[in-house]
């Protein structure tokens, strides 16, 4: 989505040569190519393939030939009764009303379309009419209501996991939040919508050349204009490379502007000239106009009035062929160009045209105020009488509002003393927890752990001295004992902090996998951080977690005859979760005996600490258990 800015003197029309929304191409070897395929169709079915394949190349065609192939696609839908191709072709169309300046036509079909439409992933029609919607709104001074509709149809493609919508949505947001001046924000979005489209699974997103304009316009407004010039020629590599010739046009006039900055004016007038060029060709009529403007007042500023003169007089030819086109600017820059070539008695008819131009508009605004003003007196009259019922009826309620006032404030200190005193009581209560949790690590520590600790080392002395016959006993005995001695560790471990951090489970995780994977060298182990931002879990939740995690690694590395074992950790913004897949044999969990206890113990410890917990075969093979946090999607 493009933007227009108020800002003064040559950079402000350069800018205005970039203003307008509507993305238009000219004549390419990809439509040439289209168009015979359209010509060769045999049969009425395969017509409205070719037509429905040329039309999404329309950024490449002009305005005229557009109206004539979407006419033709519509017609031949209605002929085969395919009413999503029928309502495709209508979009088509609205782009035709939209170049000609019909704002409020546009809108009025837009917002019929969205009416009657809904929105799923399959549905490509509703999402095209909602993007114009929002592109209309918030280029016609409404950028907050813009915004606002951006970031609910935002919400619809979060849920519905549409990245490549959302991407478009985050580059819309972007922009329209540089259109009111917060630039740093908008930068933000933009950046946003370059790294999500970055990604080679998000293939379908090809063309970033509207969202590097809009990136370098940015640092246009900023002053950073090495970082403007930068994504300006981003923006003309781009659109090169995929034969979008309005974003080339764009990427010489934001050119222009950084020159304008830089002291480099005299290297503007190329890509301006280029740009009115490429604008004459596609046919697109407020962009002509207003890079036309940009050109007179780049002649006036460098001393070539009759070249501003012979430019402003070929856009006026243009305006005389289609009159909804504005007439001010395109004066404003014919009077500027008359002085600066001393011709007086021109400048000074010119500037009275301004005024008479001036004149009209103030007349038709100041009718359409005395209307507006008149109904707003009717109005007022009304609820004057109203009013005066209404404040009658507040004089008898005011004894009420009173009382009901005094009540109200009565039951409020009441409330406020119950919340201070049971506030004070749980404060007692978490305090009296604290000392317990401490003294039941501290027991765990010193008697249970060393009870286990000397089993171990008598077991240890025994098996020195060979005293024991039955040494697999004594193996598994001394196995048990160090089990013993983990388990309490790791309760330790856990209980012994007020809190442990999603990062410290991930450390725990790590030790644990170094301890086991020498007993599975058969078996690839890895683990995987994504820690965005880092949450503190309980003792009792995170003990939870952990022996879930071990729960899992074990069934996988003891049943699945898996050859690769992932542990995922990730947490960003209010969702965390830890996954464990492997590539085993997999299961059918509805089909399971039930005869063990891991999976009860997973599902009983998952329930105790408010996780989530789901364990999914995969395709074509392999199982995926996943703990989350429980106010997140899994």
């Amino acid at each position: 989505m493009l933007r227009i800015r108020q800002v003064s003197g040559l950079a402000a029309l350069c800018v205005l040569l970039l203003f307008y929304v509507a993305p238009l191409r000219g004549q390419t070897s990809k439509v040439d190519f289209f168009k015979k395929q359209v010509a060769s169709a045999k049969t009425e079915k395969e017509r409205l393939s070719a037509l429905t394949t040329l039309l999404q190349e329309f950024n490449s065609l002009e305005r005229d030939t557009l109206r004539l192939y979407a006419t033709r696609a519509k017609q031949t839908a209605l002929l085969l009764k395919d009413e999503p191709a029928a309502m495709l072709a209508e979009y088509y169309l609205y782009l035709v009303a939209w170049r000609e300046g019909y704002k409020d036509s546009c809108l009025g079909l837009l917002n019929r379309f969205v009416r009657v439409l809904h929105y799923s992933r399959a549905n490509d029609n509703y999402t095209r009419f909602k993007l114009a919607q929002i592109d209309i709104i918030s280029t016609s001074g409404d950028s907050r209501d813009g915004i606002d509709s951006a970031f609910n149809f935002l919400k619809v493609a979060e849920e519905a996991q549409d990245t490549i919508l959302e991407i478009r949505l985050i580059a819309r947001i972007g922009s329209m939040y540089s259109d009111i001046g917060q630039y740093a924000d908008g930068l933000k979005w933009l950046y946003k919508a370059q790294n999500i489209s970055q990604d080679p699974s998000y293939d379908e997103v090809k063309d970033n050349s509207v969202v590097y304009f809009n990136t370098g316009l940015d640092y246009n407004y900023l002053g950073k204009f090495d970082s403007a010039e930068y994504y300006a020629d981003k923006t003309i590599l781009v659109s090169k490379r995929i034969e979008n010739l309005t974003m080339y046009a764009y990427g010489l006039g934001l050119k222009a502007y950084v020159y304008s900055y830089t002291n480099r004016a005299a290297l503007a007038e190329a890509p301006l000239n280029e740009a009115v060029r490429l604008f004459k060709k596609i046919g697109a009529l407020y962009p002509v106009m207003n890079a036309m403007c940009a050109l007179a007042k780049y002649y006036s500023i460098t001393g070539q009035p009759q070249k501003g003169i012979a430019t402003c007089l070929d856009g006026l030819d243009l305006i005389k062929k289609h009159p909804i086109l504005p007439l001010e600017l395109l004066y404003d820059q014919l009077a500027e160009n008359y002085r600066v070539a001393g011709d007086y008695p021109k400048y000074a008819a010119t500037l009275r045209t301004i005024i008479q131009i001036k004149d009209s508009t103030y007349k038709k605004n100041s009718a359409d105020a005395l209307a507006t003003m008149n109904a707003k007196y009717n109005v007022s009259t009304k609820e004057a009488f109203i009013a005066q019922q209404k404040l009658e009826l507040l004089h008898k309620d005011i004894w009420i509002a009173i009382i009901a006032t005094g009540s109200a404030l009565l039951l409020i200190a009441a409330y406020l003393v119950f919340v201070y005193y049971r506030r004070r009581q749980k404060r007692h209560f978490e305090a009296e927890e604290e000392k317990e949790r401490k003294r039941i690590a501290a027991d765990l520590h010193d008697n249970i752990g060393a009870y286990a600790s000397a089993i171990s080392a008598g077991i240890d002395e025994l098996e020195d001295k060979g005293s024991l016959y039955d040494e697999p006993s004594v193996r598994s005995l001394k196995s048990n004992a160090d089990e013993i001695i983990t388990a309490l560790r790791d309760t330790i471990w856990s209980f012994n902090k007020e809190s442990v951090s999603l990062t410290g489970i991930s450390d725990r995780i790590k030790v644990y996998v170094q301890k086991i994977q020498p007993s599975y060298p058969h078996v690839a182990i890895s683990v995987d951080e994504n820690i965005k931002e880092d949450r503190k879990l309980s003792p009792i939740q995170s003990l939870n977690i952990f022996r879930i995690i071990q729960e899992a690694l074990q069934n996988s590395l003891r049943h699945s005859h898996c050859n690769t074992l992932t542990i995922e950790i990730n947490s960003e913004d209010s969702r965390y979760s830890i996954t464990i897949g492997d590539d085993g044999k997999g299961f059918d969990p509805t089909k399971r005996n039930g005869s063990g206890n891991g999976m009860r113990n997973m599902k009983s410890r998952s329930d105790e600490a408010g996780f989530d917990l789901s364990v999914l075969p995969t395709l074509p093979r392999g199982t995926r258990v996943m703990v989350s946090s429980s106010n997140i999607r899994g």
